[in-house]
């Protein structure tokens, strides 16, 4: 299991925050700005992701389900092109397994897969908003 610390710590009041997607893929909530993530966790043995917020949220990310997610152009496809990924997309271990994480900017992160792939940069609105949790499901 691999922890690491994005960014500073805040003190927050816990809010919780969904958020959808619009036809683009971009989520339209915004995380208030004292909500941001203090830790993440690479969960090698339950194949997940588990980001530690500020306002003590734990979101949880299933690898399969994030890489299915992957908002990349190659994946997600642009310009009116369909993406190389959708919900009928067979992966392998190799292309599910989370090799590193890099934190992008102030805004994001970018999980370096098994099988190279780095290109698609998860916001930090978007894992929020698509967090797993049995909390977060219930509100959606």
């Amino acid at each position: 299991m691999t922890t690491n610390r994005p960014n500073q710590p805040h003190n927050a009041e816990h809010q919780h925050t969904a958020g959808s997607a619009n036809r683009f893929g971009a989520y339209t909530s915004r995380l208030p700005d004292d909500v941001i993530p203090l830790s993440y966790t690479m969960d090698e043995e339950g194949r997940q992701l588990v980001i530690d917020w500020s306002d003590g949220h734990e979101s949880i990310h299933d690898y399969t389900a994030l890489r299915r997610g992957c908002p990349c152009a190659w994946c997600a496809g642009e310009g009116g092109q369909k993406g190389a990924v959708d919900e009928t997309t067979q992966f392998s271990d190799e292309q599910t397994t989370l090799y590193e994480l890099q934190v992008v900017g102030r805004y994001g992160l970018t999980p370096v897969w098994g099988d190279g792939h780095h290109t698609g940069i998860f916001t930090y609105e978007r894992l929020r908003a698509t967090c797993q949790c049995d909390e977060c499901q219930a509100a959606r």
